[in-house]
């Protein structure tokens, strides 16, 4: 698909949902053969523990998540807020060249850039992945 280029070949195959197809496929088959017995999945179809389990919710305590808000604040008012624009910029720069984003990533964590103002410009630049709709 790429003509000679990996990079080209996968890009293709996402644009025209060859993986989608693939991975569609391949579950179909997946669940025909478990739907058949051909396919033995432990503790669903086969070997299955009749008892029920009681698995504690993972509850996360608000106080916790106050002082995490709070350390966040903390952190972003003393940062170098100016060297954290100028990385966050660098990072779209290559992002729309398409160099090599790691080195930019990396500049833009080490001045306290936060996750989600890397995430911001990667999805300014490349958008949001929406499953593409085969007919």
């Amino acid at each position: 698909m790429g003509k000679g280029s990996v990079l080209r070949g996968v890009l293709k195959g996402i644009e025209n949902g060859f993986f989608v197809r693939e991975i569609s496929d391949t579950s179909a088959k997946y669940q025909k053969e478990y739907e058949e017995g051909n396919r033995v999945v432990v503790g669903v179809n086969r070997f299955r523990i009749e008892e029920r389990l009681r698995i504690p919710l993972l509850r996360i305590d608000p106080e916790i998540q106050k002082r995490q808000i709070e350390r966040l604040r903390k952190v972003k008012s003393e940062r170098d807020s100016l060297a954290v624009m100028e990385n966050l910029k660098w990072i779209k720069n290559c992002a729309e060249s398409g160099e090599n984003l790691m080195p930019a990533i990396f500049e833009a964590v080490k001045s306290y850039a936060t996750i989600g103002e890397i995430m911001g410009v990667l999805k300014q630049v490349y958008g949001t992945y929406r499953k593409p709709i085969i007919i």
